[in-house]
């Protein structure tokens, strides 16, 4: 439902408390927000743009811990809180994107669907939202419903803020069920698209993708649409309005807005070499990787091995992940250090590997 626009003067003595960075208080940011917005129901047309983008910034700031947002954090949440239409966002990695998805449900005080692309990128979310006052994120997966087989009932009676899941599990028979139930429907506000652009990238691998725009179907008219990406050319933001299910920007109820923001990336290069003629798989060419570490010629230790830039090799096929983990392994034993030393320095990541070492591995490739 859109939020109706009086056109009287009433409440204009409230207009100076949405400008005040000190009027948010310590108490309930969730309590204050609520008075707020139903203050900018009756607030004049003119006033209204000002108000509703100092109650945002202000908000914002707030689970900022004080840092000042970026004003298209700003415009895309007032477009998401105050109903104005379909946004997608177009920004480079560090932008600050997800800090949208999360704020959503404390401003609006109804549910969102966060659809992520990889469990992986679900489990770092879910941690970051719960970071933020009265959050309560839940995390849907075949090993999470495995593991609480009340999840979905949880769900249905409105214990949590933010719902991440994966396309499959947001297009299955067995969510679709409690989309239907009325009450369930009625909580969700916002369906948002994390890494949107991988809609049309992975399409070929994982279909359930372009079975997104159905939700559509299950949820209220006044749902809004949100996604963001730092990989989106025309063709593809083409193709992610129409499988996500967005609006058209042509929409009479909630049209969409696409923000765009540079995606410059100075600081990353490009290096092409060719492969030579019948040398594909000679993984020699990728030794240099780990030269670093032989920077001194007598010393051979956990510390040198320290020095090899944090990389990630990415290869089609497990057997090309064990041969190209072996050569680089082998290199280095060759140059004089301990194979255990450097099992540790070189890791392979794939569908086989055990859960308890992906964990060692990513957690080992995210720290400092």
């Amino acid at each position: 439902m859109r939020v109706k626009r009086r056109r009287g003067r009433a409440h204009q003595h409230e207009i100076p408390s949405y400008q005040n960075p000190a009027s948010l208080q310590s108490a309930s940011i969730q309590k204050t927000i609520e008075e707020r917005i139903s203050t900018i129901a009756t607030t004049p047309e003119k006033e209204l743009c000002s108000v509703q983008h100092d109650l945002i910034f202000h908000g914002l700031q707030r689970l900022l811990g004080g840092r000042l947002p970026r004003i298209n954090q700003v415009r895309a949440l007032r477009r998401i809180v105050f109903r104005h239409g379909d946004t997608i966002v177009s920004a480079k990695t560090g932008f600050g994107k997800s800090i949208i998805f999360h704020a959503i449900p404390i401003f609006i005080r109804r549910i969102v669907i966060q659809l992520i692309p990889l469990s992986k990128l679900g489990e770092e979310q879910k941690r970051s939202i719960e970071q933020l006052p009265e959050a309560r994120p839940c995390l849907v997966t075949a090993e999470t419903k495995h593991t609480n087989p009340n999840l979905y009932k949880e769900i249905a009676a409105g214990l949590y803020t933010h719902i991440l899941m994966g396309p499959e599990q947001a297009v299955s028979d067995e969510f679709r069920d409690l989309l239907l139930n009325p009450d369930v429907k009625n909580k969700i506000g916002v369906v948002a698209i994390d890494e949107l652009h991988v809609m049309e990238q992975w399409k070929e691998f994982r279909l359930e993708y372009l079975k997104i725009r159905e939700l559509r179907r299950y949820l209220r008219a006044d749902t809004i649409w949100f996604g963001c990406s730092a990989t989106l050319n025309k063709a593809t933001e083409q193709a992610v309005i129409y499988h996500g299910g967005f609006h058209e920007e042509t929409h009479h109820e909630l049209p969409l807005k696409i923000i765009r923001v540079s995606i410059d990336r100075p600081d990353i290069s490009l290096n092409i070499l060719p492969i030579e003629r019948g040398k594909s798989m000679a993984y020699q060419r990728l030794w240099f990787l780990v030269d670093h570490a032989l920077e001194h010629p007598t010393s051979r230790t956990e510390d040198d091995l320290q020095r090899i830039p944090k990389t990630i090799i990415f290869v089609d096929g497990l057997q090309s992940v064990a041969n190209i983990s072996t050569s680089l392994e082998w290199y280095l034993f060759v140059q004089g250090f301990e194979p255990t030393m450097v099992r540790d320095a070189i890791g392979a990541y794939t569908s086989n590997t055990p859960r308890y070492d992906q964990d060692l591995l990513y957690d080992k490739i995210r720290s400092p």
